[in-house]
């Protein structure tokens, strides 16, 4: 039988379950673990430092710590150790410039270029994820010479021809350098690339000069940061062929309606999570979408405060734009801030008509179900039955806002609770507000369950005694991992109050 030590896949194990420090010190235990830990050391580099750190100590000039700069030729014998040891572990590069305790001159950057011969990725040739800085980022206070964008000539040392994953953000006229230099790496590695992340502001040049020239045969993953949706966009998006993940921040009003639908366009796209100002951004978003789509997870962020009509706009669109028979994922959220606080003094003035959550009924493949919103979306009693009928796969079902309720006292009670979990034996994460006041202190063996309830969200349910929700949940939800009591409020109401502390208490004595 092999020794546990002489198999790589265990030296590995142990090498990554630590942090770096632990990591180095298992690195200089024996020479078994060297090889693994170096792995571990080398796999992810933030900055220059590592690479300073392995150079010869006579070539930089001592006038300034700071900044270095070559005081002779570099040749490539300067270099062999970092490469022969140490540059083919990389497999991220993402460098910050706020962690920088040393940096190199433009001079000396140049000068590694031409000792690498102009080898493109000469300093890290097996890099699979790369991350560059914004030019937008002070570089000036640090090194006076230089400036983020000068950095961007020297790419090419790091961003060799294996990496998949670039980061990165576009800037059209600002920075005719970066951008330039950004170009000249896009179109050397679209053809191959599998995931990018750019932030930017959409224009014209943007779609002209970085998407429709550019063959995205490989891409499977797209997000795109600070966007504002245009039809241009959208139109060269949905052309690409593998796209299966897009990731879109639109922090910009959308438009209403685009021009022209392509049947086929998003022909492999399964996830869609989109961010916005307000729900009108993901309407027009998904009428793109074809109605033959293979979205499978659908998640939408409203950055806004949203009523009850914002949320059933969204629903709509929903149901409108996507596949029944696909879609299994669905998580819609709106902003958790909450501006309003107080409590008016009749609460049916706060009781505004709900959305409709039945709009969905057609998903009934939906494994997830999520809807946080500020608009109400409550649930009836005699409703509870229709969930099985309706959504009998549900595993995850989250309909407990975030908000302050400003008073309002859930339609449910703990009884309630139950019966849901009948009518959903799948279910192993519940977020629900429910009247918790109700419980009695008699309470007999349990009628129903013991279900297998792994998470239970209450947000901001109504609670007078916690030994009794402690009874209550050891009894009927025996293999709960985590109780969630967490929602948001105004800086008007204090917290922590009775009802945080009860819940508080809760938590402890399950513990």
């Amino acid at each position: 039988m092999s020794h546990p030590l002489g198999i790589p896949e265990i030296l590995r194990l142990i090498c990554d379950r630590g942090d770096k420090k632990t990591t180095l010190s298992v690195a200089l235990t024996c020479r078994t673990f060297l090889e693994p830990a170096l792995d571990r050391l080398w796999h992810e580099v933030t900055s220059f430092q590592p690479l300073i750190r392995c150079l010869p100590t006579d070539l930089f000039s001592l006038a300034d710590k700071k900044v270095l700069r070559p005081r002779r030729t570099i040749v490539e014998e300067d270099l062999k150790r970092y490469l022969t040891v140490y540059a083919h572990r990389i497999r991220t590069f993402a460098l910050q410039l706020e962690e920088q305790k040393q940096f190199l001159s433009i001079e000396t950057l140049g000068a590694l270029q031409l000792a690498t011969e102009y080898r493109l990725g000469a300093l890290s040739p097996l890099l699979q994820h790369f991350r560059w800085p914004s030019p937008e980022e002070d570089y000036r206070c640090i090194h006076p010479e230089s400036s983020s964008e000068l950095l961007s000539s020297y790419i090419a040392l790091f961003l060799g021809d294996n990496t998949q994953r670039i980061e990165l953000e576009w800037h059209d006229h600002d920075y005719p350098l970066y951008t330039g230099s950004v170009l000249f790496h896009i179109k050397r590695r679209s053809p191959h690339l599998k995931e990018l992340r750019l932030r930017a502001s959409v224009t014209d040049a943007f779609v002209t000069l970085f998407l429709d020239p550019f063959p995205w045969t490989s891409l499977e993953a797209l997000a795109l940061e600070g966007m504002e949706c245009t039809d241009e966009l959208f139109l060269a998006l949905a052309k690409m062929p593998r796209l299966r993940r897009l990731e879109i921040d639109d922090s910009h009003q959308s438009p209403q309606q685009f021009a022209a639908r392509e049947n086929t366009s998003f022909l492999s796209l399964d996830t869609l999570i989109i961010r916005s100002c307000d729900f009108s951004g993901p309407a027009y978003i998904l009428q793109f979408l074809p109605t033959t789509t293979k979205l499978v997870r659908l998640k939408i962020e409203a950055g806004g405060d949203c009523g009850s009509t914002d949320c059933q706009e969204a629903i709509d669109a929903i149901r409108k734009h996507c596949n029944p028979c696909a879609l299994q994922h669905l998580e819609l959220y709106d902003s958790t801030y909450t501006a309003h606080g107080q409590e008016t003094l009749d609460l049916e003035e706060d009781e505004k008509e709900d959305a409709d959550l039945w709009e969905l009924g057609a998903f009934s493949t939906l494994t997830t179900l999520t809807i946080r919103c500020g608009g109400r979306l409550g649930v009836l009693r005699e409703e509870i039955g229709k969930f099985t009928e309706t959504w009998p796969r549900l595993q995850h079902l989250d309909l407990c806002p975030m908000q302050y309720s400003r008073g309002l006292v859930p339609t449910l009670d703990h009884n309630d609770l139950l019966k849901f979990l009948q009518a959903l034996p799948l279910l192993r994460y519940l977020g629900l507000r429910f009247d918790a006041t109700q419980l009695g202190s008699d309470q007999g063996p349990p009628a129903l369950g013991p279900f297998q309830l792994r998470t239970l969200r209450v947000g901001e349910s109504p609670i007078r005694s916690p030994s009794r929700v402690v009874k209550y949940l050891k009894d009927h939800f025996p293999d709960l991992e985590e109780l969630d009591a967490q929602y948001t409020s105004p800086i008007s109401i204090q917290r922590p109050n009775m009802l945080d502390r009860r819940w508080a208490e809760v938590v402890k004595l399950r513990a």
